[in-house]
């Protein structure tokens, strides 16, 4: 058995899952929990794969579980911040919402090269969503919209990045995804705007 440095940056993901999900989950923010715990998932069997040295074998579902996961986690999380948006205007999001990330899931099972985009705009949903909800100045708004983003700078510029090489990407896509997840947190236990 080999145990991988990679399973200390995934680690930091489950720690700030089980934290951030058991707050939002005693807030009744039931769909933000179970997005943050689809993360929480991913990370926790990358935790087992590297810790256990289960590299090769596991590989594949954790990336499957990573990529799956992550968009249905993002589209939840988004869907709560919509939730909670509208709970004041007793909006019909939430059917919706959970309509779209059903279709969302499905299509990228069937077409898994869509999955990567779907994760993108659900991402863009986000960011507009946190803009909206927080309350207070301008700036301030900005600020918040712009620590909901934190998760597709990750992706996006972090993941792969060929300035960092391999190792070091890894462990950075996986804190800022960590810290990203307290972010979240932080902008739903807010009150909303509305």
């Amino acid at each position: 058995m080999e145990f991988h440095l990679y399973a200390i940056s995934e680690a930091f993901i489950v720690f700030a899952v089980l934290y951030s999900a058991a707050k939002l989950f005693s807030q009744k923010q039931f769909l933000g929990a179970l997005g943050l715990a689809c993360f929480g998932a991913a990370a926790a069997l990358g935790v087992y794969r590297f810790g256990m040295g289960e590299i090769e074998p596991l590989a594949n579902i954790h990336r499957i579980a990573g990529q799956i996961g992550g968009l249905a986690g993002l589209s939840l999380i988004t869907v709560q911040m919509f939730q909670n948006l509208t709970a004041k205007t007793n909006g019909r999001l939430p059917p919706l919402g959970l309509g779209l990330i059903f279709v969302s899931l499905i299509a990228a099972f069937i077409i898994p090269a869509i999955a990567v985009p779907l994760f993108l705009l659900w991402g863009i949903g986000l960011v507009i969503g946190a803009f909206l909800y927080v309350r207070g100045s301008l700036s301030r708004r900005l600020l918040w919209a712009l620590a909901s983003s934190l998760i597709l700078v990750a992706v996006i510029f972090v993941r792969r990045s060929p300035v960092l090489g391999p190792d070091m990407s890894w462990h950075a896509f996986h804190t800022l995804v960590a810290l990203w997840v307290l972010l979240i947190y932080c902008i739903l236990r807010q009150t909303s705007r509305l």
